[in-house]
């Protein structure tokens, strides 16, 4: 039950946030587009966390801060609800600044809900804190997770983003995703 009132309040956070403070942000293209990976084509990210700073499954003690961070970083309401039901066992990975406890990185793989027969494996819901750019947090959890599709043997290897989200887009080319119109 707490869990539910929790999303219930996240969501209408979010949706308040998204009136108030974005009613005029109309300038990005929001347009959703799909990445794939050839697991051929997969590149390891070998960097290392900085030591204050832990890579570690999800718990669900994690709920909040995880929700606390899709706001950080205004990636909306993830329905974690629903995603339970998908969400790979051990494949939901969050980054936590060890003496705070604070999750600053998350991300995880699941089913396609849209899949037939679950041959497709899916990244879902990558975010780091905006604040901590430059230590790698979201490249480890992406190829840390992007491994765990691969090993899984799933036939197909696909994520979602949005065409303004640059950044994340290059990151993804550099692991070996490739845009899916360019295929």
């Amino acid at each position: 039950m707490r869990i539910y009132f929790l999303e219930f309040f996240f969501k209408t956070v979010h949706f308040l946030k998204r009136k108030i403070f974005f009613y005029k942000r109309n300038d990005l293209d929001n347009t959703n587009i799909e990445i794939i990976l050839d697991p051929h084509n997969f590149k390891n990210y070998n960097l290392k966390l900085p030591q204050e700073y832990n890579l570690r499954q999800f718990t669900e003690k994690d709920f909040y801060g995880f929700h606390m961070l899709m706001l950080k970083v205004n990636m909306g309401f993830c329905p974690l609800s629903y995603w339970k039901n998908y969400i790979l066992p051990g494949g939901f990975l969050v980054v936590e600044k060890v003496n705070t406890k604070k999750i600053v990185g998350a991300a995880f793989v699941a089913i396609y809900p849209n899949s037939k027969n679950d041959e497709v494996g899916t990244l879902e819901w990558l975010a780091s804190d905006p604040d901590l750019v430059g230590l790698g947090i979201g490249p480890i959890i992406a190829s840390n997770l992007s491994k765990r599709l691969i090993d899984d043997n799933f036939k197909k290897i696909r994520l979602g983003t949005q065409k303004h989200r640059k950044g994340v887009i290059s990151m993804y080319k550099k692991l070996g995703w490739r845009l899916a119109e360019d295929l």
